[in-house]
């Protein structure tokens, strides 16, 4: 499982234990010049893994702009080179990949010729129903009632594969047939004002930082034009 991670530290722990239990062999975490607690609780989760014997790597991204597709493919091409990964989950820190009936590790070893795994998105939102803790993922109650149409994807490794901006999609020229199967993933997008005000932030100058068409997450350029101009 790869992934990139910048000022999370209200689920990075939580975010890295539950894809630790849900079976992979191994992480590459990208942490993106974080300026709060994240790297601690990187690192804490990253003794759980060793604990259990998982690897567990943390990549320091030095670059402000937002280049996902490529980091993200650097860091699939880094599991499969240093330590022969033969499939890729890349996952955003404020997502939960789950299946009621089986680990998702498991489904990966035991689907015979499978390619492709999509995880369907369901969005969670705070509320007036919310919990007391300090585990967004189990105090955040309230959920849209259907998922996206579009989901998320991991994959079998080809020397080929891009992954794409968003990790929805990953595109291998050399694969003539897909064999997928279906997951369940919540996400967790928005769960306090000062962290969305930060996410907002942080999403618009990355993304500023780029080269990317506008239309290469709009949503972030948005709400930093909004917090920019409005405050």
């Amino acid at each position: 499982a790869i992934s990139m991670f910048k000022n999370e530290e209200d689920i990075a722990e939580f975010s890295l234990k539950h894809m630790i239990d849900e079976g992979v062999d191994g992480l590459i975490v990208a942490d993106n010049m974080s300026t709060d607690s994240t790297r601690k609780k990187i690192e804490i989760a990253q003794e759980y893994a060793q604990s259990k014997g998982i690897i567990f790597d943390i990549v320091e991204d030095n670059e402000v702009g937002y280049h996902q597709s490529r980091k993200m493919t650097d860091l699939a091409r880094m599991a499969v080179e240093k330590y022969g990964a033969t499939w890729i989950i890349p996952f955003d820190c404020d997502e939960l990949w789950w299946r009621a009936d089986e680990r998702v590790g498991n489904i990966i070893r035991n689907t015979e010729g499978l390619t492709h795994l999509y995880a369907r998105i369901t969005n969670y939102f705070p509320s007036a129903l919310d919990l007391p803790g300090d585990n967004p993922f189990e105090t955040i109650l309230w959920r849209q009632p259907e998922p996206q149409e579009l989901p998320k994807v991991a994959f079998k490794w080809f020397d080929d594969a891009v992954i794409q901006q968003g990790n929805h999609a990953v595109v291998i020229p050399s694969l003539d047939k897909c064999v997928v199967e279906d997951v369940q993933l919540a996400h967790f997008p928005y769960r306090t004002f000062e962290q969305f005000k930060s996410k907002a932030r942080n999403g618009a100058l990355a993304y500023k930082a780029t080269d990317l068409p506008y239309d290469i997450g709009a949503h972030w350029r948005s709400y930093g034009q909004i917090l920019e101009q409005h405050g």
